[in-house]
């Protein structure tokens, strides 16, 4: 995937719009464009499959972001385009243009359509053995592969900011790695902390003015890396691994928060987890709570933000009778845990950590209860 324009990592999910609503608004932002003498900008809307999708980023920021995913030669073409200054222009216009009239764009990028290679495709290759056992599912890459690969994106990167290989040669290495990289570190719920989507971003960055010796972007590069490479190489981290809940707002803002706890530094940033943990709450009390079936314990109509009673009367409800008691008293638990700590005035690394935790444990408990962990 080619970032267009925006200077954000972005996480993209689902469209934004009906297929009717993004071909009038896309059309309405093309003539608005010509109207305003950027022909060039309303032509790439025409020629190119734009789709608008809800993002995020590490800060769990909310934003939309324009992709068009195209075959080869189109994306080639926007790759090469995206690098003159015309086209940065274009697509800088193109978002303030769909931010006007509709949702606000952030990023613009292009993904490649994958071909299916036909049967001449390696057919001078040597086969398997016949009595090889081909394996469908590949396992997932051992901590061990996932440290090798960022050490190797860290070295990659110092060598061609200090005069090493062009980037031409390695973009697309760095790309591919990137992408086993975010996956791998994705599963684990936590992120990348290079936010350079391309090695074309990173030359950006480097040429500016506070990196100006080969010294200054090696000091820049290790520090990036350091303590992910820590944690990692202790074993610190336990990976994640229950799917998403499909509850889209819940999975969203649960995955920002965890995101955020491996940045987060000062008290202001742990006391913004504990609102994002906040927000996980009402969201997974709004996908659940039903009030014709689900009665608050006290008698008192829950309001649209009460996520506390709307998630006890659910549990309540859904875990009925003494066969049921220990499960509820473990997710109420969960529950009861988690509220507190989000109130917490104690802004603190470990108080902030906890809530995480406790707000993933109620997110987790309560999508098994609803059915979504079961299997087909």
């Amino acid at each position: 995937m080619i970032t267009l324009y925006g200077h954000t990592d972005f996480e993209l999910f689902g469209e934004v719009l009906s297929r009717e609503e993004l071909r009038s608004l896309l059309y309405n932002a093309s003539m608005v464009l010509t109207a305003r003498q950027d022909a060039l900008a309303a032509s790439l809307l025409e020629k190119y499959p734009f789709v608008l999708h809800d993002a995020t980023n590490h800060f769990a920021d909310d934003f939309t972001a324009l992709l068009a995913e195209v075959d080869l030669k189109p994306y080639e073409e926007l790759r090469a385009f995206s690098g003159e200054e015309e086209g940065k222009y274009a697509f800088s216009r193109i978002a303030e243009v769909i931010s006007e009239l509709g949702p606000y764009v952030r990023v613009i990028a292009c993904a490649l359509r994958r071909a299916v290679p036909d049967g001449a495709w390696q057919e001078g290759a040597t086969a398997p053995p016949t009595d090889a056992v081909m394996v469908q599912d590949q396992p997932q890459p051992s901590l061990e592969d996932l440290v090798r690969d960022i050490v190797a994106q860290r070295d990659l990167m110092i060598d061609v900011a200090t005069g090493g290989t062009r980037i031409a040669e390695v973009a697309q290495v760095y790309e591919e790695r990137r992408l086993r990289i975010v996956g791998r570190l994705e599963s684990m719920g936590i992120a990348d902390p290079n936010q350079f989507t391309t090695l074309w971003m990173w030359y950006e960055r480097w040429k500016a003015s506070d990196l100006p010796s080969y010294q200054s972007r090696r000091a820049f590069v290790a520090d990036l890396y350091s303590s992910l490479l820590e944690q990692l190489r202790k074993a610190e981290i336990v990976p994640i691994l229950l799917p998403p809940t499909g509850w889209k707002r819940v999975d969203r803002v649960l995955y920002g928060a965890k995101r955020g706890l491996l940045n987060a530094n000062t008290e202001e940033e742990y006391q913004g987890l504990g609102l994002l943990c906040r927000e996980v709450m009402i969201s997974l009390a709004q996908a659940v709570y039903d009030p014709a079936a689900h009665d608050a314990r006290d008698g008192v109509t829950p309001s649209a933000t009460d996520a506390y009673r709307m998630l006890e009367g659910y549990i309540d409800a859904t875990l009925p009778g003494k066969a049921n008691e220990a499960t509820r008293r473990f997710v109420k638990a969960s529950l009861a845990l988690a509220n507190e700590l989000q109130h917490d005035r104690r802004a603190t690394y470990r108080n902030a950590a906890l809530c995480v935790d406790a707000t993933g444990n109620l997110v987790n408990a309560v999508a098994t209860i609803s059915g979504r962990r079961d299997r087909p």
